[in-house]
């Protein structure tokens, strides 16, 4: 199952630990308007990317709620892949990250950790 997220401000919230499992894919398309992404909405929640999964794209943040007091721990075990040129993903200030897998900018794409 592939996860589109292209329109403005479109931010799936994660509000208890989540897996992200399968060859499933999390795709942050389009360039233009708000950013887009994941976040934990309260504390402590967790994103786990298991091995044959994806994240891809551009122009978006994993992390934290825009909602103050929140946090999110992202466990990378695949893939995390800024590849959109000239755009970015971020990891908030708010989130942690363990990567097992592999983190990459690639394409003219930018990662930018926390």
């Amino acid at each position: 199952m592939t996860l589109a997220l292209s329109g403005n401000t479109a931010y799936p919230g994660i509000q208890s630990n989540t897996t992200l499992a399968g060859t499933g894919a999390v795709v942050f398309s389009r360039t233009a308007g708000s950013r887009r992404g994941i976040e934990g909405r309260g504390v402590g929640r967790t994103l786990t990317v298991n091995p044959q999964a994806t994240i891809r794209g551009g122009h978006a943040d994993l992390g934290a709620s825009k909602l103050a007091g929140s946090t999110m721990t992202l466990v990378n075990n695949a893939t995390i892949s800024a590849d959109v040129s000239g755009q970015s993903i971020n990891i908030t200030s708010a989130a942690t990250m363990t990567n097992a897998g592999t983190a990459q900018a690639v394409g003219g794409g930018t990662l930018r950790p926390a």
